[in-house]
């Protein structure tokens, strides 16, 4: 578009190269911030593992006392790093991260020593808890990551652990609503903060959500039990899949979100080759339809996508 408006109009170069400069091309300034967070992140991710790989190698011959002592050590430098003035705005935050995993390690290193028996359930649960006031004060994205993956990882060993046995559609309630609910908290929590969560954070867990719609309908489609209760569970979370699907689509009409406008195409094509199977079955021409249809569902994603693109940067 650049050029084109450089061909048309009587921009000189030198503006014409400021202009390519500055919309078209990554600053160096964001190099900078990116090296700063990759490094960072980088760096933190290695100390967390060499701690954790430290104890698993090292376990029976360290003490209790030493195991429980480095690291609390570690938690109270990370926690001390993390409320300095002095420092830097995001390595406190990377600090207060690093906080937030100790804490898993803590209670790891308690039922291990103590021999508590609980479930591997309880751990994430107190966990997740632990570590929530920090997520809600943090105003940190990652920190929200962390955190929804704790509150996955919990729901999922409940129904694994405590009750087994369940039909797999109260899992997938209990997850799409979970993730509804974690999209949503940090917006919530960010208006009395003034922060907003990144960009990425929306796009992730709407991703989450729509795949977790699409494993709804599934499980709706193809399920095969007759019993009348577990008929309803099923589809009490189609209903919801729909609710969420067709909600997201709007909401991408909205605030003219390609990215979410493209999980919901991606989800409409899932669905329609589900339904496809459904019908269709596994025959050797069934699979020929199914390779066309994926061939050209795929072409027709792009273009509607690439269409939906050009007519919203138009409007602007």
């Amino acid at each position: 578009m650049l050029y084109s408006l450089c061909e048309c109009s009587s921009l000189e170069k030198k503006q014409f190269e400021k202009l390519v400069e500055e919309y078209s091309c990554t600053k160096v300034s964001h190099w900078k911030k990116f090296t700063e967070y990759f490094f960072l992140t980088l760096g933190s991710g290695f100390l967390l593992s060499g701690i954790t790989f430290f104890f698993a190698y090292n376990w029976n011959n360290i003490p209790g006392f030493w195991k429980f002592g480095i690291i609390l050590f570690l938690l109270i430098v990370s926690i001390v790093i993390s409320i300095s003035r002095n420092i830097k705005i995001l390595v406190q935050k990377m600090s207060l991260l690093g906080a937030s995993v100790l804490v898993g390690v803590l209670l790891a290193v308690f039922g291990q020593e103590y021999q508590t028996g609980a479930n591997a359930y309880d751990l994430f649960l107190v966990w997740t808890i632990a570590v929530f006031s920090w997520t809600a004060v943090s105003e940190f994205t990652p920190q929200w990551l962390f955190w929804s993956v704790l509150s996955n990882t919990t729901l999922i060993l409940y129904f694994n652990q405590v009750v087994s046995g369940s039909n797999i559609s109260y899992l997938f309630i209990g997850l799409l609503l979970l993730n509804i609910f974690i999209l949503i908290l940090p917006y919530m929590l960010g208006k009395m903060q003034n922060y907003i969560p990144h960009s990425y954070y929306r796009s992730l867990m709407i991703f989450v959500c729509n795949f977790l719609s699409v494993f709804g309908v599934a499980i709706w489609l193809f399920s095969e039990t007759g019993n009348k209760d577990i008929q309803m569970n099923e589809v009490t979370l189609l209903l919801i899949s729909i609710m969420w699907i067709v909600g997201s689509f709007y909401a991408s009409l909205k605030i003219k979100n390609i990215l979410m406008f493209s999980y919901f195409v991606l989800t409409v094509v899932s669905i329609v080759l589900m339904l496809l199977y459904k019908v269709l079955g596994d025959s050797e021409t069934s699979f020929l339809i199914y390779t066309l249809y994926v061939l050209f569902g795929t072409y027709g994603l792009i273009k509607i996508i690439s269409h939906q693109q050009r007519k919203w940067s138009y409007e602007s």
